[in-house]
């Protein structure tokens, strides 16, 4: 399994880099209250927006082209 600190080192140029930190301390305790591997659960957080950066065009305008909604239904600033 990944390490940790090989997960950060993934992670830490990302613009989701912090976004993943809180998720993974979220996940961690989350896992001890569900008797889970803390560990596993923790980076799992800090990967699970890995690809965020690299396909992110591509997902806003999959959806864009599969709403039914126009592409001004949210505004701007949902995109």
């Amino acid at each position: 399994m990944i390490s940790e600190n090989e997960a950060l080192q993934l992670i830490k140029n990302g613009s989701k880099c912090n976004h993943a930190i809180m998720v993974s301390q979220i996940m961690e305790e989350l896992a001890h209250i569900l008797g889970e591997n803390a560990e596993e659960w923790k980076i799992v957080g800090l990967l699970h927006d890995l690809g965020h950066d690299e396909t992110r065009d591509a997902l806003i305008a999959l959806t864009m082209e599969t709403s039914p909604a126009t592409p001004n239904f949210f505004g701007p600033h949902f995109v």
